[in-house]
């Protein structure tokens, strides 16, 4: 065989050497392609979820749904269903629309869902939105509660510092409540926003919000490391103006 048969040969298979290449190539592409269109099924927050939440309660609050996505639009941790994450807390707040990631969920271990302060418990209380300072308050919020009586005598309410200084562990999803007009005869169908807190007290403040929470309204206030509370001296409903 002469040399310029062999080189002939030579660029011949060379040439067919880039096309299986060129071919293989634009087979794996395409496939590749086609594995990021696969449609796959995640969860999808269809309402806002404050941060502090428990996946257990997420399950629970409707917030979430199922959806068909592609699968390049997906995250690789994005989750499916909540079984994994039901006793872990989300660390930020999830916002409508957003695909549910493992990654968002933390700070929990399997026998409590709370990381409390030392010396602490937990007590929970449901309040509307203006009571809780129109949903401005989050886990890790520090506040003030304030507590309004009767005080027995012509319908004088009396108001006072309840708590001066705790802290919010956990907020739970939001959810609607008919509101109460007093009014047995009539049907009142406006609805107010209500939530779940979760405060970390000591004993005797347990004791304290435990009997308020069933006798009073209480209020929150939403402090900061400036806010001065003194609980001094009640303020009465018919001192409002004097």
């Amino acid at each position: 065989m002469g040399r310029r048969t062999t080189l002939l040969v030579a660029s011949i298979l060379v040439a067919a050497m880039g096309t299986f290449l060129v071919f293989m190539y634009a087979n794996k592409a395409q496939s590749a392609a086609a594995a990021g269109q696969s449609p796959v099924e995640v969860l999808v927050a269809t309402e806002s979820i404050p941060a502090g939440t428990t996946g257990a309660v997420i399950a629970s609050s409707g917030d979430v749904e199922l959806r068909t996505l592609p699968a390049a639009a997906v995250p690789e941790d994005a989750l499916s269903d909540l079984g994994g994450v039901q006793g872990l807390l989300n660390a930020m707040p999830i916002h409508t629309g957003q695909v549910l990631i493992a990654d968002m969920f933390s700070g929990a271990d399997k026998t409590t869902a709370l990381t409390l302060p030392k010396g602490t418990m937990a007590m929970s209380v449901e309040l509307q939105d203006p009571q809780r300072v129109a949903g401005f308050v989050t886990p890790g919020s520090e506040v003030a509660v304030f507590a309004t009586v009767d005080s027995g005598t012509d319908d004088v309410a009396l108001t006072n510092v309840l708590l001066d200084r705790v802290r919010v562990v956990a907020v739970g999803p939001s959810t609607l409540r008919a509101t109460d007009d007093g009014d047995a005869k009539t049907t009142n169908t406006e609805q107010i926003p209500t939530a779940i807190l979760t405060l970390a007290l000591t004993e005797e403040q347990a004791k304290k919000l435990a009997n308020a929470y069933s006798k009073a309204e209480l209020h929150l206030a939403l402090l900061d490391q400036n806010s001065k509370i003194s609980g001094d001296d009640a303020v009465a409903s018919d001192d409002l103006f004097k």
